[in-house]
């Protein structure tokens, strides 16, 4: 659980390891005004790696 009181980043990211780096997959926001809504869905895109995926999180 992620206690929080104005919103959250959440960030996505591909570990290559030492040598290579780490690459960023997306990332999604997710704000209080949010809680209590139920299970919600929010696209997380990269446009450098031209990644795109789903996040469902609920704020209870």
């Amino acid at each position: 659980m992620l206690p929080f009181e104005y919103s959250q980043n959440l960030s996505l990211w591909d570990e290559d390891g030492p040598l290579n780096g780490n690459d960023p997959l997306g990332s999604v926001t997710m704000d209080k005004e949010e809680q209590g809504m139920g299970p919600i869905a929010k696209i997380a895109r990269s446009a450098i790696e031209g990644s795109a995926y789903y996040v469902i999180y609920r704020i209870d």
